[in-house]
Protein backbone atom coordinates (compact mmCIF):
# COMPACT_ATOMS: atom_id res chain seq x y z
CA UNK A 1 0.00 0.00 0.00
CA UNK A 2 1.49 3.34 -1.00
CA UNK A 3 1.63 6.60 0.88
CA UNK A 4 -1.80 8.11 1.29
CA UNK A 5 -2.32 11.21 -0.84
CA UNK A 6 -4.44 13.88 0.80
CA UNK A 7 -6.03 17.05 -0.56
CA UNK A 8 -6.20 18.61 2.88
CA UNK A 9 -4.15 21.75 3.34
CA UNK A 10 -1.64 21.45 6.16
CA UNK A 11 0.13 24.12 8.13
CA UNK A 12 3.04 23.86 5.69
CA UNK A 13 2.03 22.33 2.34
CA UNK A 14 5.63 22.29 1.07
CA UNK A 15 6.76 20.31 4.11
CA UNK A 16 3.98 17.75 3.66
CA UNK A 17 4.79 17.47 -0.05
CA UNK A 18 8.48 16.84 0.70
CA UNK A 19 7.60 14.20 3.30
CA UNK A 20 5.28 12.49 0.82
CA UNK A 21 8.04 12.55 -1.81
CA UNK A 22 10.41 10.70 0.53
CA UNK A 23 7.88 7.87 0.85
CA UNK A 24 7.08 7.85 -2.88
CA UNK A 25 10.77 7.78 -3.82
CA UNK A 26 11.41 4.81 -1.53
CA UNK A 27 8.42 2.91 -2.92
CA UNK A 28 9.56 3.60 -6.46
CA UNK A 29 13.14 2.52 -5.71
CA UNK A 30 12.04 -0.76 -4.13
CA UNK A 31 9.54 -1.45 -6.94
CA UNK A 32 12.20 -0.74 -9.57
CA UNK A 33 14.61 -3.30 -8.07
CA UNK A 34 11.82 -5.87 -7.75
CA UNK A 35 10.77 -5.33 -11.39
CA UNK A 36 14.34 -5.84 -12.58
CA UNK A 37 14.49 -9.21 -10.83
CA UNK A 38 10.98 -10.25 -11.91
CA UNK A 39 11.43 -9.27 -15.58
CA UNK A 40 14.96 -10.69 -15.71
CA UNK A 41 13.79 -14.06 -14.38
CA UNK A 42 10.87 -14.16 -16.82
CA UNK A 43 13.19 -13.37 -19.74
CA UNK A 44 15.20 -16.44 -18.75
CA UNK A 45 12.04 -18.53 -19.16
CA UNK A 46 11.32 -19.24 -15.48
CA UNK A 47 7.93 -18.94 -13.79
CA UNK A 48 6.67 -18.50 -10.22
CA UNK A 49 6.24 -22.25 -9.72
CA UNK A 50 9.91 -22.88 -10.48
CA UNK A 51 10.95 -21.16 -7.27
CA UNK A 52 10.88 -22.36 -3.67
CA UNK A 53 7.42 -22.07 -2.00
CA UNK A 54 5.88 -20.43 -5.10
CA UNK A 55 3.70 -17.44 -4.19
CA UNK A 56 4.50 -17.96 -0.51
CA UNK A 57 8.24 -17.69 -1.11
CA UNK A 58 10.66 -14.96 -2.04
CA UNK A 59 9.54 -14.81 -5.69
CA UNK A 60 5.98 -14.12 -4.55
CA UNK A 61 7.42 -11.36 -2.37
CA UNK A 62 9.24 -9.94 -5.42
CA UNK A 63 6.01 -9.92 -7.44
CA UNK A 64 4.16 -8.05 -4.68
CA UNK A 65 6.87 -5.40 -4.45
CA UNK A 66 6.99 -5.05 -8.22
CA UNK A 67 3.26 -4.30 -8.25
CA UNK A 68 3.69 -1.54 -5.64
CA UNK A 69 2.60 -3.53 -2.56
CA UNK A 70 4.96 -2.67 0.29
CA UNK A 71 5.04 -5.70 2.58
CA UNK A 72 7.43 -7.00 5.22
CA UNK A 73 9.69 -9.87 4.03
CA UNK A 74 8.80 -13.22 5.56
CA UNK A 75 11.34 -15.73 6.83
CA UNK A 76 10.97 -17.61 3.54
CA UNK A 77 11.72 -14.40 1.65
CA UNK A 78 14.80 -13.77 3.81
CA UNK A 79 16.05 -17.33 3.36
CA UNK A 80 16.73 -16.59 -0.33
CA UNK A 81 19.59 -14.31 0.72
CA UNK A 82 21.79 -17.36 1.24
CA UNK A 83 19.56 -20.43 0.69
CA UNK A 84 18.23 -22.22 -2.35
CA UNK A 85 16.07 -20.51 -4.95
CA UNK A 86 14.55 -23.40 -6.84
CA UNK A 87 11.56 -25.57 -6.03
CA UNK A 88 12.40 -29.25 -5.58
CA UNK A 89 9.88 -30.19 -8.28
CA UNK A 90 11.08 -27.64 -10.87
CA UNK A 91 12.48 -28.90 -14.17
CA UNK A 92 14.72 -25.82 -14.22
CA UNK A 93 16.25 -26.56 -10.84
CA UNK A 94 19.86 -26.82 -12.04
CA UNK A 95 19.51 -23.78 -14.31
CA UNK A 96 18.07 -21.66 -11.47
CA UNK A 97 20.74 -22.60 -8.94
CA UNK A 98 23.59 -22.44 -11.47
CA UNK A 99 22.70 -19.28 -13.41
CA UNK A 100 19.60 -17.43 -12.14
CA UNK A 101 20.54 -17.30 -8.42
CA UNK A 102 24.16 -16.10 -8.92
CA UNK A 103 22.95 -13.49 -11.43
CA UNK A 104 20.10 -11.95 -9.40
CA UNK A 105 21.01 -12.70 -5.77
CA UNK A 106 23.20 -9.53 -5.41
CA UNK A 107 20.26 -7.45 -6.65
CA UNK A 108 17.95 -9.15 -4.18
CA UNK A 109 20.44 -8.57 -1.35
CA UNK A 110 20.52 -4.88 -2.26
CA UNK A 111 16.71 -4.78 -2.25
CA UNK A 112 16.46 -6.23 1.27
CA UNK A 113 19.27 -3.98 2.50
CA UNK A 114 17.37 -0.96 1.21
CA UNK A 115 14.13 -2.20 2.78
CA UNK A 116 15.79 -2.77 6.18
CA UNK A 117 17.32 0.69 6.10
CA UNK A 118 14.34 2.76 4.98
CA UNK A 119 11.16 0.78 5.74
CA UNK A 120 10.77 2.17 9.31
CA UNK A 121 10.74 5.73 7.95
CA UNK A 122 8.30 4.73 5.21
CA UNK A 123 5.95 3.18 7.78
CA UNK A 124 6.13 6.34 9.89
CA UNK A 125 5.21 8.45 6.84
CA UNK A 126 2.25 6.19 6.12
CA UNK A 127 1.04 6.53 9.71
CA UNK A 128 1.50 10.30 9.56
CA UNK A 129 -0.63 10.71 6.45
CA UNK A 130 -3.26 8.28 7.68
CA UNK A 131 -3.89 10.61 10.64
CA UNK A 132 -4.38 13.77 8.60
CA UNK A 133 -8.11 13.83 9.35
CA UNK A 134 -7.37 14.64 13.03
CA UNK A 135 -4.88 17.43 12.29
CA UNK A 136 -7.52 20.19 12.58
CA UNK A 137 -8.51 18.76 15.97
CA UNK A 138 -4.84 18.69 17.00
CA UNK A 139 -4.33 22.32 15.92
CA UNK A 140 -7.36 23.41 17.97
CA UNK A 141 -6.06 21.53 20.98
CA UNK A 142 -2.65 23.20 20.58
CA UNK A 143 -4.30 26.65 20.52
CA UNK A 144 -6.26 25.89 23.70
CA UNK A 145 -3.15 24.53 25.42
CA UNK A 146 -1.05 27.55 24.37
CA UNK A 147 -3.73 29.97 25.61
CA UNK A 148 -3.94 28.15 28.94
CA UNK A 149 -0.16 28.26 29.41
CA UNK A 150 -0.07 31.97 28.65
CA UNK A 151 -2.96 32.74 31.02
CA UNK A 152 -1.48 30.70 33.87
CA UNK A 153 2.18 31.63 33.19
CA UNK A 154 3.08 27.94 32.84
CA UNK A 155 4.89 25.75 30.37
CA UNK A 156 5.09 22.01 29.87
CA UNK A 157 8.06 20.20 31.37
CA UNK A 158 8.46 18.60 27.94
CA UNK A 159 9.27 22.05 26.55
CA UNK A 160 11.91 22.92 29.15
CA UNK A 161 14.81 21.58 27.10
CA UNK A 162 13.76 23.58 24.05
CA UNK A 163 13.29 26.79 26.06
CA UNK A 164 16.62 26.31 27.82
CA UNK A 165 18.39 25.80 24.52
CA UNK A 166 16.89 29.04 23.13
CA UNK A 167 17.93 30.99 26.24
CA UNK A 168 21.53 29.71 26.04
CA UNK A 169 21.72 30.56 22.35
CA UNK A 170 20.38 34.07 22.95
CA UNK A 171 22.14 35.26 26.12
CA UNK A 172 25.80 34.98 27.22
CA UNK A 173 26.59 32.90 30.30
CA UNK A 174 27.82 35.93 32.29
CA UNK A 175 24.49 37.69 31.80
CA UNK A 176 22.58 34.58 32.90
CA UNK A 177 24.65 34.28 36.07
CA UNK A 178 24.05 37.95 36.87
CA UNK A 179 20.28 37.50 36.47
CA UNK A 180 20.36 34.33 38.50
CA UNK A 181 22.14 36.18 41.28
CA UNK A 182 24.51 33.33 42.10
CA UNK A 183 27.24 31.14 40.65
CA UNK A 184 27.01 27.37 41.13
CA UNK A 185 30.34 25.61 40.85
CA UNK A 186 29.14 22.07 41.56
CA UNK A 187 26.49 20.11 39.70
CA UNK A 188 25.20 16.58 40.30
CA UNK A 189 23.31 14.90 37.47
CA UNK A 190 21.74 11.52 38.23
CA UNK A 191 20.24 9.08 35.70
CA UNK A 192 22.53 10.62 33.10
CA UNK A 193 21.72 7.90 30.54
CA UNK A 194 18.19 9.36 30.17
CA UNK A 195 19.33 12.84 29.10
CA UNK A 196 18.31 13.99 25.63
CA UNK A 197 20.63 15.80 23.24
CA UNK A 198 18.80 19.09 23.87
CA UNK A 199 19.09 18.70 27.65
CA UNK A 200 22.78 17.88 27.37
CA UNK A 201 23.43 20.95 25.21
CA UNK A 202 21.68 23.04 27.86
CA UNK A 203 23.82 21.60 30.68
CA UNK A 204 27.24 21.66 29.00
CA UNK A 205 27.78 25.47 29.30
CA UNK A 206 27.20 25.29 33.06
CA UNK A 207 29.69 22.40 33.40
CA UNK A 208 32.31 24.32 31.42
CA UNK A 209 31.70 27.35 33.63
CA UNK A 210 32.07 25.14 36.72
CA UNK A 211 35.43 23.82 35.51
CA UNK A 212 36.61 27.35 34.74
CA UNK A 213 36.01 28.33 38.38
CA UNK A 214 37.75 25.21 39.71
CA UNK A 215 34.55 23.43 40.63
CA UNK A 216 33.77 19.74 40.37
CA UNK A 217 30.60 18.06 39.16
CA UNK A 218 29.27 14.51 39.34
CA UNK A 219 27.56 12.67 36.48
CA UNK A 220 25.99 9.34 37.46
CA UNK A 221 24.42 6.90 35.04
CA UNK A 222 24.21 3.40 33.60
CA UNK A 223 23.65 2.95 29.87
CA UNK A 224 22.10 -0.48 30.54
CA UNK A 225 19.24 1.28 32.36
CA UNK A 226 18.33 3.57 29.46
CA UNK A 227 14.52 3.27 29.31
CA UNK A 228 13.53 6.75 28.11
CA UNK A 229 14.75 6.62 24.51
CA UNK A 230 11.12 6.97 23.43
CA UNK A 231 11.19 10.57 24.69
CA UNK A 232 14.67 11.49 23.46
CA UNK A 233 16.95 9.87 26.05
CA UNK A 234 20.31 9.17 24.42
CA UNK A 235 22.57 6.66 26.27
CA UNK A 236 25.35 7.40 23.75
CA UNK A 237 25.89 10.70 25.60
CA UNK A 238 26.92 8.73 28.67
CA UNK A 239 29.01 6.24 26.70
CA UNK A 240 30.94 8.73 24.57
CA UNK A 241 29.39 12.21 24.79
CA UNK A 242 31.31 13.24 27.91
CA UNK A 243 34.61 12.07 26.40
CA UNK A 244 33.92 14.05 23.23
CA UNK A 245 32.89 17.20 25.10
CA UNK A 246 35.58 17.46 27.80
CA UNK A 247 39.34 16.99 27.63
CA UNK A 248 40.92 13.99 29.30
CA UNK A 249 42.45 16.19 32.02
CA UNK A 250 38.99 17.56 32.84
CA UNK A 251 37.31 14.24 33.62
CA UNK A 252 37.73 11.13 35.73
CA UNK A 253 35.79 7.89 35.41
CA UNK A 254 34.96 5.63 38.29
CA UNK A 255 33.26 2.26 37.83
CA UNK A 256 30.90 1.26 40.66
CA UNK A 257 31.48 -2.50 40.72
CA UNK A 258 30.20 -3.26 44.23
CA UNK A 259 26.55 -4.18 44.71
CA UNK A 260 25.40 -3.32 48.22
CA UNK A 261 21.69 -3.74 47.49
CA UNK A 262 21.28 -7.35 46.33
CA UNK A 263 21.99 -10.64 48.05
CA UNK A 264 25.15 -12.49 46.88
CA UNK A 265 23.05 -15.15 45.14
CA UNK A 266 21.33 -12.50 42.99
CA UNK A 267 24.66 -10.86 42.11
CA UNK A 268 26.12 -14.24 41.12
CA UNK A 269 23.14 -15.00 38.88
CA UNK A 270 23.31 -11.59 37.17
CA UNK A 271 27.03 -12.00 36.53
CA UNK A 272 26.55 -15.45 35.01
CA UNK A 273 23.53 -14.47 32.93
CA UNK A 274 24.83 -11.23 31.41
CA UNK A 275 28.33 -12.60 30.87
CA UNK A 276 26.78 -15.33 28.71
CA UNK A 277 24.04 -13.24 27.09
CA UNK A 278 26.28 -10.36 25.97
CA UNK A 279 28.50 -12.32 23.51
CA UNK A 280 25.44 -14.26 22.31
CA UNK A 281 23.56 -11.08 21.40
CA UNK A 282 26.67 -9.56 19.81
CA UNK A 283 26.97 -12.63 17.58
CA UNK A 284 23.32 -12.20 16.55
CA UNK A 285 23.93 -8.51 15.79
CA UNK A 286 26.98 -9.46 13.74
CA UNK A 287 24.99 -11.92 11.62
CA UNK A 288 22.28 -9.31 11.09
CA UNK A 289 19.53 -11.96 10.97
CA UNK A 290 16.11 -10.81 12.19
CA UNK A 291 17.70 -7.61 13.48
CA UNK A 292 17.36 -4.60 11.15
CA UNK A 293 20.23 -2.08 11.27
CA UNK A 294 22.12 -4.35 13.68
CA UNK A 295 25.44 -2.69 12.84
CA UNK A 296 24.15 0.51 14.49
CA UNK A 297 23.65 -1.28 17.81
CA UNK A 298 26.83 -3.34 18.08
CA UNK A 299 29.31 -0.76 19.44
CA UNK A 300 26.91 0.98 21.89
CA UNK A 301 25.74 -2.41 23.14
CA UNK A 302 29.30 -3.70 23.55
CA UNK A 303 30.35 -0.51 25.35
CA UNK A 304 27.36 -0.63 27.71
CA UNK A 305 28.02 -4.26 28.72
CA UNK A 306 31.83 -4.37 28.64
CA UNK A 307 32.07 -4.25 32.47
CA UNK A 308 28.89 -6.00 33.43
CA UNK A 309 30.06 -8.11 36.40
CA UNK A 310 29.63 -6.88 39.96
CA UNK A 311 31.09 -7.78 43.33
CA UNK A 312 29.17 -8.63 46.47
CA UNK A 313 31.25 -6.93 49.22
CA UNK A 314 32.34 -9.30 52.01
CA UNK A 315 31.45 -6.72 54.67
CA UNK A 316 27.91 -6.29 53.32
CA UNK A 317 25.27 -6.78 56.01
CA UNK A 318 24.00 -10.34 55.72
CA UNK A 319 20.94 -11.88 57.22
CA UNK A 320 18.66 -12.70 54.30
CA UNK A 321 19.75 -15.06 51.57
CA UNK A 322 18.66 -14.53 48.00
CA UNK A 323 17.05 -17.06 45.70
CA UNK A 324 16.27 -16.90 42.00
CA UNK A 325 14.55 -19.44 39.77
CA UNK A 326 14.61 -18.77 36.03
CA UNK A 327 12.04 -20.45 33.79
CA UNK A 328 11.69 -19.71 30.09
CA UNK A 329 9.60 -21.00 27.22
CA UNK A 330 12.13 -23.01 25.27
CA UNK A 331 12.33 -23.80 21.58
CA UNK A 332 10.13 -26.69 20.63
CA UNK A 333 7.13 -25.45 22.59
CA UNK A 334 4.35 -23.49 20.91
CA UNK A 335 6.06 -20.09 20.80
CA UNK A 336 2.98 -18.38 19.36
CA UNK A 337 1.12 -19.28 22.57
CA UNK A 338 3.83 -18.21 25.01
CA UNK A 339 1.61 -15.82 26.97
CA UNK A 340 -0.82 -18.57 27.92
CA UNK A 341 2.13 -20.72 28.99
CA UNK A 342 3.50 -17.88 31.11
CA UNK A 343 0.10 -17.35 32.76
CA UNK A 344 -0.25 -21.05 33.62
CA UNK A 345 3.26 -21.24 35.08
CA UNK A 346 2.65 -18.13 37.17
CA UNK A 347 -0.54 -19.57 38.69
CA UNK A 348 1.24 -22.86 39.41
CA UNK A 349 3.99 -20.92 41.18
CA UNK A 350 1.46 -18.97 43.29
CA UNK A 351 -0.13 -22.25 44.38
CA UNK A 352 3.24 -23.84 45.14
CA UNK A 353 4.41 -20.89 47.26
CA UNK A 354 1.20 -20.73 49.32
CA UNK A 355 1.24 -24.48 49.87
CA UNK A 356 4.85 -24.06 51.05
CA UNK A 357 3.81 -21.64 53.78
CA UNK A 358 4.09 -18.24 52.13
CA UNK A 359 1.28 -15.74 52.69
CA UNK A 360 -0.38 -14.13 49.66
CA UNK A 361 1.03 -10.78 50.82
CA UNK A 362 4.55 -12.21 50.41
CA UNK A 363 4.02 -12.70 46.66
CA UNK A 364 4.38 -10.01 44.01
CA UNK A 365 3.71 -10.37 40.29
CA UNK A 366 5.65 -8.05 37.98
CA UNK A 367 4.27 -7.27 34.52
CA UNK A 368 5.34 -4.92 31.75
CA UNK A 369 2.19 -2.82 31.58
CA UNK A 370 -1.35 -2.42 32.95
CA UNK A 371 -2.79 -4.41 30.07
CA UNK A 372 -0.81 -7.49 31.10
CA UNK A 373 -1.86 -6.91 34.72
CA UNK A 374 -5.53 -6.97 33.69
CA UNK A 375 -4.91 -10.09 31.57
CA UNK A 376 -3.31 -11.90 34.50
CA UNK A 377 -6.04 -10.81 36.92
CA UNK A 378 -8.76 -12.19 34.62
CA UNK A 379 -6.83 -15.45 34.08
CA UNK A 380 -6.37 -15.87 37.82
CA UNK A 381 -10.07 -15.24 38.49
CA UNK A 382 -11.06 -17.74 35.81
CA UNK A 383 -8.68 -20.35 37.27
CA UNK A 384 -10.14 -19.77 40.75
CA UNK A 385 -13.58 -20.72 39.41
CA UNK A 386 -12.61 -23.68 37.23
CA UNK A 387 -9.59 -25.30 38.93
CA UNK A 388 -9.23 -24.02 42.50
CA UNK A 389 -7.13 -25.72 45.15
CA UNK A 390 -8.16 -25.79 48.79
CA UNK A 391 -6.56 -23.14 50.96
CA UNK A 392 -5.23 -21.05 48.07
CA UNK A 393 -6.06 -17.35 47.85
CA UNK A 394 -6.38 -16.30 44.19
CA UNK A 395 -7.19 -12.65 44.89
CA UNK A 396 -4.93 -10.22 43.05
CA UNK A 397 -4.56 -6.78 44.63
CA UNK A 398 -3.80 -4.22 41.91
CA UNK A 399 -4.20 -1.22 44.22
CA UNK A 400 -5.85 1.75 42.54
CA UNK A 401 -4.17 1.16 39.18
CA UNK A 402 -6.57 1.13 36.26
CA UNK A 403 -6.13 1.20 32.53
CA UNK A 404 -6.58 4.63 30.99
CA UNK A 405 -8.55 2.95 28.23
CA UNK A 406 -11.14 1.84 30.81
CA UNK A 407 -12.17 5.44 31.47
CA UNK A 408 -15.49 6.15 29.75
CA UNK A 409 -14.31 9.62 28.67
CA UNK A 410 -11.33 8.12 26.86
CA UNK A 411 -13.56 5.47 25.28
CA UNK A 412 -15.91 8.22 24.05
CA UNK A 413 -13.02 10.15 22.49
CA UNK A 414 -11.67 7.04 20.74
CA UNK A 415 -15.15 6.10 19.48
CA UNK A 416 -15.62 9.65 18.13
CA UNK A 417 -12.30 9.54 16.26
CA UNK A 418 -13.11 6.14 14.76
CA UNK A 419 -16.49 7.46 13.61
CA UNK A 420 -14.94 10.62 12.10
CA UNK A 421 -12.46 8.45 10.22
CA UNK A 422 -15.20 6.26 8.77
CA UNK A 423 -18.60 7.97 8.86
CA UNK A 424 -20.18 5.36 6.57
CA UNK A 425 -19.62 2.56 9.05
CA UNK A 426 -22.83 1.68 10.89
CA UNK A 427 -20.76 -0.18 13.49
CA UNK A 428 -18.59 2.87 14.28
CA UNK A 429 -21.66 5.10 14.46
CA UNK A 430 -23.53 2.78 16.83
CA UNK A 431 -20.43 2.41 19.05
CA UNK A 432 -20.06 6.18 19.24
CA UNK A 433 -23.75 6.74 20.07
CA UNK A 434 -23.76 3.98 22.69
CA UNK A 435 -20.62 5.38 24.38
CA UNK A 436 -22.01 8.92 24.20
CA UNK A 437 -25.26 7.92 25.97
CA UNK A 438 -23.35 5.85 28.53
CA UNK A 439 -21.04 8.83 29.24
CA UNK A 440 -24.01 11.15 29.88
CA UNK A 441 -26.03 8.60 31.81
Amino acid sequence: MGVVDSNQKGDNPLAWASIKKIGDDFLEEISHLAKKIKEGVEEKGCQMGDFAWGKGGFMGYIHRLASGQMTTPTQRAKSALTGKWSASSSKNKSFIEGEIAPLFRPLYQELLRLYTEKAPLYSAIQALFSLQHIRPLYRDFQKILTRYQEDEALFLLLSSGRYGEKILQTFPMAWLEEKRGARYHTFCIDEFQDLSDAQWQGIVPFLHQSIAYGGESLLVGDAKQSIYRWRGGNPALFLSGVDQTFQKAQRREHQLDKNWRSAPEIVAFNNAFFSAATPLLLSIFKKGEDCPNSSLYMKPFADAYKEVTQISPPDRLHGEEGYLSFQGIMEGENMSNWKEGALKKSVEEIERLQMGGYAPSDIAILVRNHREAALFKNFLADHAVKNPKNGIDYTLNMGQKRLLSEHVGVQLLIAALHFLANKRSAEQKSTFLYTYHFFHA
